[in-house]
């Protein structure tokens, strides 16, 4: 399955989930992946088109404002390693309980995803998870088995790609 790591892994543990993803096997082609042939020499490409222009940048919230959303963000980290760890002897048990929890926290996954480029609030959640890292490493800690046994299975690969399109 490829799919790109979601650029704002923002808020505390998702940049160390994505890397414990990553490792797990989930969201990488297999090497053994075909790769799209070659053009044959002297073909014409197609004129490229412009890139889009870049969304403008929400601005930065009040602290008291981030720190809530770095709180919920945590507290859904929680309850995502929560879903993982109860069910990683049933992997098709798993992808439905993290796809409740990603439907259960999808306003504090979407409103996260509107900093995404927003240097300042990067720093802010990089701090946050500093200051809160025991809890971030627990819950990803908890989640690493259920993780690894069920990285190939096609629903929990779905439940991830619900997750990154999110």
């Amino acid at each position: 399955m490829s799919r790109p790591v979601r650029p704002l892994v923002l808020s505390l543990g998702f940049a160390l989930l994505a890397s414990i993803l990553a490792s797990a096997g989930c969201g990488k082609k297999s090497s053994t992946t075909p790769q799209p042939a070659a053009e044959p020499a002297g073909s014409v490409e197609p004129a490229t088109p412009a890139p889009p222009a870049e969304p403008a940048v929400k601005p930065t919230p009040s602290d008291a404002e981030l720190n809530a959303l770095f709180a919920r963000t945590v507290e859904f980290l929680g309850q995502f390693a929560d879903a993982v760890a109860n069910n990683e002897q049933d992997c098709k048990k798993m992808a439905a309980a993290m796809t409740a929890v990603f439907d259960a926290h999808k306003d504090v996954l979407a409103e996260a995803k509107s900093y995404e480029g927003n240097t300042e609030v990067d720093a802010k959640a990089d701090a946050y998870m500093k200051e809160h890292s025991p809890q971030v490493e627990a819950a990803v800690g908890k989640m690493m088995t259920g993780m690894q046994a069920c990285a190939e299975d096609p629903d929990v690969q779905k439940a991830m790609e619900q997750f990154d399109a999110m």
